[in-house]
């Protein structure tokens, strides 16, 4: 017989062996050797795929986290050492490097995952809820989830910052 330890444990290594092969990802795709942005462009895709294809585990872990779920609770905690990491590194560098502007990247990093990761789980749950009619639902859902709209928001949010750099760098200010 398993008691609650031992059931928790079980739910934090099944919650780790579906999150390893991301982390595992992202941390390659940040020691290639590529332009800051591109490395950026590449990580929050590979976020967002993954997203897109777990957004039902994902919000249910997040749902058993803000339920007090020890495992779920953990994990969650743990996660700003894990891809948000990863992404700030990559992002800072590519300030750096004049490919982003100045600021502070963690304001930076969740206007990149409120415009590509936060539709993905807010459709989901709005689906799930019922909230929308079921036209209005499918709809956002596509928008969210196919990739070549997760692929348009990313450009169009890198877009306005790299133009925002762009603006700011000494040969544009007056």
């Amino acid at each position: 017989l398993v008691g609650r330890e031992g059931i928790w444990r079980q739910i934090a290594e099944v919650i780790e062996r579906w999150y390893g092969p991301l982390l595992e990802l992202m941390v390659a795709t940040v020691d290639r050797a590529l332009p800051p942005s591109d490395r950026l462009r590449a990580l929050v895709l590979q976020l967002a795929d993954w997203a897109a294809a777990n957004s039902r585990f994902i919000t249910h872990v997040l749902m058993d986290a803000a339920a007090g779920e020890p495992a779920a609770r953990q994990f969650v905690r743990s996660l700003a050492g894990r891809h948000p990491a990863l992404i700030l590194r990559v992002l800072t560098e590519a300030q750096r490097a004049g490919e982003l502007p100045r600021g502070e990247p963690l304001n930076m990093l969740l206007f990149l995952m409120g415009a590509i990761a936060l539709p993905i789980l807010l459709t989901e749950r709005l689906a799930e809820a019922r909230l929308a009619p079921s036209e209005l639902s499918r709809a956002l859902s596509a928008f969210a989830r196919e990739r070549e709209h997760r692929v348009q928001r990313l450009d169009w949010a890198l877009a306005g910052l790299s133009r925002e750099a762009r603006d700011d760098s000494p040969a544009t200010r007056h």
